[in-house]
């Protein structure tokens, strides 16, 4: 990559004074949106409101530092018949991500970090101070902290030496740097799960009482053999009348995690549990994640549940949702599920049996309504 960003002639704080004039001539020539940058280093930008405009073309030399996810003002160029509508950078107004990894290059003195996002088109300069004990090659995280003028180099701090390029545990960190994303909890994050675990016994004889309550009917998870937690659930029981009982239960996590706890803002920073190909970063601490969330075998877990009596035909004849308490009376991956549904035999295999039934009659009667089949 090289070393100077774009080429913008206005100053990353603020507008320069012919600048100020243009917009007091005609402020609709100015339009402010989050803008997106290819990995040929050009961006684009969308007109939020003037549906007439299509998508602005930002060469490089005008982005005037903006990065891919900024929310940015953009001047608009004088429209060529027959050409793209194009435009420039004349301020950043947010940042959406200040932290990058990249790899160490040391040349005459000089040390840059060349970042892994191919979208970030600029390398970034460290101070001699700042890369003290790093080598050339190591990964490194780093934080922009100046960066004024597009045709400026952004000059960085450096924020962790994730080691080096090309060992499996590196580039594991690397991915999970670049895009946010830490393993470790915080503190009060950790102590708060820990005294919801130590609590659990009282939370739950007091729950019990307030849920509906079938831990006596035949119920079990499928999941893949990896995995290591279970937050969903079948059950099926037979019904005097001759109709089935089908119950499809999830975890409660919310009774965990209440609203602005230091749990909730930390589930909602990281939004979703990721998974790489060596390892699982939760949402949730473990406590949580893998235990009183995870609806274990032979365990009493709290649930929220969608009861349907259907007949056996796979017609829906009554339907209730709520609060429950189930015990999970068996784990199944799907291939042991599979393998006792071909061979018509095992634990469980009757109820396996009508729960594929009826999965089968309930997808042919969505085909013949016209639903859509995606394909992965």
């Amino acid at each position: 990559m090289a070393i100077s960003g774009a080429g913008g002639k206005t100053a990353y704080n603020g507008h320069m004074a012919n600048q100020k004039q243009k917009e007091q001539k005609g402020a609709s020539h100015y339009i402010e949106n989050t803008i997106f940058i290819t990995r040929g280093g050009s961006g684009y930008v969308v007109a939020p409101e003037d549906k007439t405009i299509e998508d602005i073309k930002i060469e490089n030399r005008f982005l005037n530092t903006a990065l891919h996810g900024d929310y940015v003002r953009v001047l608009l160029h004088p429209k060529t018949m027959g050409q793209r509508q194009t435009g420039e950078v004349v301020t950043v107004l947010a940042r959406t991500k200040e932290e990058f990894v990249g790899t160490i290059r040391k040349k005459n003195g000089v040390c840059l970090v060349d970042p892994q996002d191919t979208r970030m088109y600029a390398d970034i300069i460290i101070p001699p101070k700042e890369h003290d004990g790093v080598s050339d090659g190591d990964k490194v995280l780093v934080r922009i902290t100046k960066w004024e003028e597009g045709s400026q180099a952004p000059i960085g701090a450096m924020v962790e030496n994730l080691g080096k390029s090309g060992v499996h545990e590196t580039e594991m960190q690397a991915i999970l740097r670049d895009h946010g994303f830490v393993e470790d909890f915080p503190k009060a994050v950790l102590n708060e799960a820990q005294d919801i675990q130590h609590r659990y016994k009282t939370f739950f004889e007091e729950e019990a009482q307030h849920r509906k309550d079938i831990r006596n009917i035949p119920t079990f998870t499928i999941d893949p053999e990896d995995a290591k937690d279970f937050d969903d659930a079948l059950s099926i029981q037979k019904l005097p009348n001759g109709n089935y009982e089908v119950g499809i239960h999830i975890a409660d996590v919310s009774f965990f995690v209440k609203r602005k706890s230091a749990l909730d803002v930390e589930a909602a920073r990281r939004s979703t549990s990721i998974y790489l190909v060596d390892r699982t970063v939760p949402m949730l601490p473990s406590v949580l994640s893998n235990d009183l969330c995870s609806l274990r075998p032979d365990e009493d877990r709290l649930t929220f549940s969608a009861i349907l009596e259907l007949t056996s035909d796979g017609m829906v004849k009554k339907q209730w949702f709520g609060k429950t308490i189930i015990h999970s009376d068996k784990r199944f991956t799907y291939a042991e599920a599979q393998e006792i549904m071909e061979q018509k035999k095992g634990v469980f295999h009757e109820e396996l049996f009508q729960l594929n039934s009826f999965a089968k009659k309930l997808r042919k009667r969505r085909e013949e309504s016209g639903a859509l089949a995606f394909e992965s």
